[in-house]
This record gives C-alpha cells, structure tokens and sequence, in this order.
C-alpha cells in the first residue's frame, strides 16, 4: 500500500496528543515506509517545529520521499488552487491532492478532516484519507 503523507501526518509524530502519536507511529512500525510526500508539506512541518533541518532528515533517512516537484506540474496545481480558492487551499494541499491523482490507489494520511473532506481530483473523484483520530 502507498501512503501520501500530509502535513498534519508529519506533525503527529512529535504531537502532545497520545492519540496522534499512536496513530503515527502505527503506520511507521507496521512497515509503511516510505511514505510519499511533496517537499512542501516537509518544509512547511520543519516550519511549525522550528526545526529546520526536518525536511532533509526524513528524507535522508529514508522515511519519506518528495515525489512531486511544483515545477513539474505548476499548471495542475494552478488549476486546484484556483478551483478551491473559496477554501482558500494551501501548495501543500494542493501538491497531496495532485499525489493523489498521479498514485489512486494510495491512501492520504491528514489531520484536515475540513478541507481534505471537500477536495476532489480533477475528474472529480473522491480522496481517500486516513484522518486518524480527533
């Protein structure tokens, strides 16, 4: 199975939830790794930790790969943004909303129950997500 880790899912790692944490660590021990991801969404977690040095980690270490570069599909993404600015999207979702398009069969592991609820493929179809717990 392919997972398309949000930030949310990045974040829940280091979480003052027990809930969250349990949940990321279940997909991290159950041999779910790497998980697929877009340098934003690891730069923008770097970000909230004040952790610079987050993004490069995950990705040296082998946790995550950054399978989208913005370059390569900035049409697509302007598209998205365009198409949910009343939700005032974010690049991050839309970058795991175009991952989801290129891999369908993955499952998007988010804690934004709010927007990722809403958002579709450009074909319409629905996500699937893994929210984990509240």
């Amino acid at each position: 199975m392919t997972y398309i880790a949000d930030t949310g899912f990045i974040l829940a790692r280091w979480s003052k939830s027990p809930a969250r944490r349990r949940w990321a660590y279940r997909y991290l021990e159950n041999g779910s790794l790497p998980f697929v991801t877009a340098e934003a969404a690891l730069i923008e977690a770097g970000f909230r930790l004040d952790k610079p040095e987050l993004a490069p980690r995950l990705l040296a270490d082998g946790d995550y790969v950054a399978s989208l570069r913005i370059a390569d599909y900035a049409e697509d993404l302007l598209w998205l943004l365009h198409k949910y600015a009343d939700r005032r999207m974010d690049l991050v979702d839309a970058c795991i909303v175009k991952l989801f398009e290129l891999l369908p069969d993955a499952i998007i592991l988010t804690t934004d129950v709010k927007d990722f609820s809403i958002y579709r493929t450009r074909s319409g179809g629905r996500l699937r997500c893994d929210f984990g717990p509240d």
